[in-house]
């Protein structure tokens, strides 16, 4: 969190409003049991990477914040995250 919320002398976060790729880890596939309830629950400790998301989060100050998930329909948004899906080879 601290690297989106405004910092104590307001400066905005590092990454407010910044699209930023979040890995996914968990447990293995096709395996299950304690140790993998684990990995899947506490991403640190996880062995196996299952993909990463695009993300984007935007810190305002409100008096009654709510929590809101919602499509993307804003052609300019959408060109702008368009620069972040760069082809790789390895």
């Amino acid at each position: 969190m601290k690297d989106f919320l405004p910092g104590k002398d307001g400066k905005k976060g590092r990454l407010d409003g910044v699209f930023d790729w979040k890995n996914i880890y968990g447990a293995p596939l096709d395996f299950s049991g304690k140790v993998c309830k684990l990995m899947n629950n506490n991403p640190e400790i996880a062995s196996y990477w299952k993909g990463r998301l695009l993300t984007q989060v935007v810190a305002e100050k409100t008096d009654k914040p709510l929590l809101k998930i919602q499509d993307v329909e804003d052609e300019e948004l959408i060109n702008k995250a368009a620069t972040c899906l760069q082809n790789r080879s390895f």
